[in-house]
């Protein structure tokens, strides 16, 4: 098979492989045409500006190996994303959660902050009802 490959000869035809399969080839390239409109961005930052030329230059054979590929490496990518996306957000609300003895000490706190307001309202209606006492008067 080696010898084979190197002397660039092939068991099978490649045009009859195109033939027999000119829908699936024509519908791959039209969907690697797309990805690579939509995706260039992503493409080039995930394999270099050079992969974009590779991609328009892929053989017809090649198309639906390609377009499948790229399709189950978007999947791949998209789940670790999730997963980690997700682990973030179970983490934070993790954190945001009050512990039952947090809460109860926040409770006291509470308690203790509107008795102590409610003493200082408390004593100054009392202030403001009582009339000021004045010095004694000396006598001379």
């Amino acid at each position: 098979m080696c010898e084979i490959a190197e002397r660039n000869l092939s068991l099978i035809d490649r045009k009859k492989l195109s033939n027999v399969f000119a829908q699936r080839i024509d519908a791959s390239k039209s969907r690697l045409s797309e990805v690579l409109e939509k995706h260039r961005e992503l493409i080039a930052e995930s394999y270099g500006e050079s992969a974009i030329q590779n991609f328009r230059e892929v053989d017809d054979l090649d198309a639906p190996f390609v377009v499948e590929n790229y399709a189950t490496q978007q999947i791949s990518d998209l789940k670790a994303k999730l997963e980690t996306e997700t682990k973030a957000r179970i983490a934070a609300q993790t954190q945001k959660r009050l512990t039952d003895a947090d809460r109860t000490e926040l409770t006291i706190l509470r308690a203790r902050d509107q008795q102590r307001r409610a003493k200082a309202q408390k004593n100054k209606r009392r202030a403001a009802r009582k009339p000021k006492k004045r010095g004694k008067k000396r006598k001379h």
